[in-house]
């Protein structure tokens, strides 16, 4: 109510405060008002109970409940919003969707108290007037198929996001209406199949996932169904980013496009960045900024403010735009090198569709294909040096001197 006050009233006394002459129900009364304007110009289908959550003292004061819950939940880290937001190239008349919208930072979502908080987020970002519904994503599994250029989203992931409705809501004619129901019914493997089928061929769409879905031998079915598609690329987050979401688990950004026949041995970007702009180990996620070595003071930009320390939104954005110009990706903003100052750019990591498939799992895992990972390998088989499995495999005896077990674990790599 505050905001369209502000930005639409033609009043010499905006509307949203108490007049001391007005009695109390005058000022109810001329709120009341200025809520259902605001509340029609923002097409907001919840409502304010006046009776329980207003209250006029010598303040007006909004009590709503689900502001004081965790919203957390809701939330992903701007810095990862800004890296998704400049890499994607969406022109004007493109469809976009978030199936699982949170507070909508990325544009839907079965939560009303999230769709309270994602309409207050994009009226605060001049866009109270987008359309948004409430729904379940997973249970309206037909609605709008292969009718957007892009998705983005951070579903709801994890052993205890489960589908808790009857299984056969998620039948048809008999048959799973989605296929990896038949491995899992988390939330998060689900959303993998229903932001495919919401997107045209050729669309892009971009999504967070715990690492555990793109490396867990276990898991191999879910990059079997990824393989049906194009890997864009995967950047590997690290662990503590979404803390200030109540998890620890280590996430990936995967970005995909739903090519029915992409072409042979195609690269696929990846990228495994430290440092986000934020203390990820810090339950408070304060803000890093950048330092001057040699002085010790924090670097400002030309608008005398301090720096965030940001690798994600610098040099990966950066090179990401490359490999988009040299692999002439379209839906993606692109950066072509011009001279001889950015030719660092061009060292982007990258492995190839093949030697993904190499593996018998289909492990995509980041930090394995980083040229500095594979310059740090070549040096130990250089010096003869061999890996644990390979001597349990060969029948060695394993052995240490401190005299502790070792025990060789099927999804570790020594």
């Amino acid at each position: 109510m505050k905001y369209y006050d502000e930005k639409f009233s033609e009043r010499e006394n905006l509307s949203f405060q108490l007049f001391p002459n007005s009695s109390h129900q005058e000022n109810l009364v001329r709120i009341k008002s200025l809520y259902q304007k605001a509340k029609s110009y923002y097409s907001v289908g919840s409502s304010i109970n006046f009776d329980k959550e207003l209250i006029l003292s010598e303040t007006i004061v909004i009590n709503l409940e689900f502001l004081k819950k965790d919203l957390s939940q809701y939330y992903t880290p701007l810095p990862v919003v800004k890296f998704i937001s400049s890499i994607l190239d969406i022109r004007p008349n493109q469809l976009v969707i978030d199936p699982a919208g949170g507070s909508a930072d990325f544009l839907v979502d079965i939560s009303e108290d999230a769709h309270k908080v994602a309409h207050i987020n994009m009226i605060l970002h001049g866009d109270g007037r987008g359309k948004m519904n409430v729904l379940d994503s997973i249970e309206e599994y037909d609605k709008m198929d292969e009718k957007f250029d892009f998705c983005i989203t951070n579903p709801p992931f994890g052993d205890k996001t489960i589908w808790q409705k009857d299984e056969k809501l998620l039948e048809k004619d008999g048959n799973r209406v989605y296929s990896l129901s038949a491995y899992s019914y988390q939330l998060g493997i689900l959303f993998i199949e229903r932001t495919i089928n919401l997107l045209k061929e050729d669309g892009i769409l971009v999504i967070i996932l715990p690492s555990g879905y793109l490396n867990n031998q276990s898991l191999k079915y879910i990059r079997e169904y990824l393989l049906k598609y194009r890997i864009i690329a995967d950047i590997s987050l690290p662990e503590g980013v979404f803390k200030g979401a109540g998890t620890g688990v280590k996430t990936d950004i995967l970005i995909m496009k739903k090519e029915i026949n992409p072409p042979q041995n195609y690269k696929i970007f990846v990228s495994s960045p430290k440092k986000l702009g934020f203390n990820y180990r810090s339950k408070k996620l304060e803000t890093i900024y950048k330092i001057d070595k040699n002085s010790g003071e924090y670097l400002q930009s030309s608008e005398n403010t301090n720096i965030p320390d940001d690798e994600l939104n610098e040099a990966v954005v950066e090179k990401f735009k490359k490999f988009c110009c040299d692999e002439n990706l379209e839906g993606f903003e692109k950066y072509k090198v011009e001279d001889e100052s950015n030719s660092k750019l061009e060292t982007y990591d990258f492995l190839r569709l093949e030697e993904l498939k190499k593996d018998e799992n289909y492990k995509l895992k980041p930090e394995l294909f980083l040229n500095s990972f594979r310059e740090h390998m070549n040096k130990l088989v250089n010096k003869k040096a061999i890996t644990l499995r390979e001597l349990l495999n060969a029948g060695e005896a394993i052995s240490v001197e401190n005299k502790r077990s070792i025990e060789v674990k099927d999804s570790a790599e020594y």
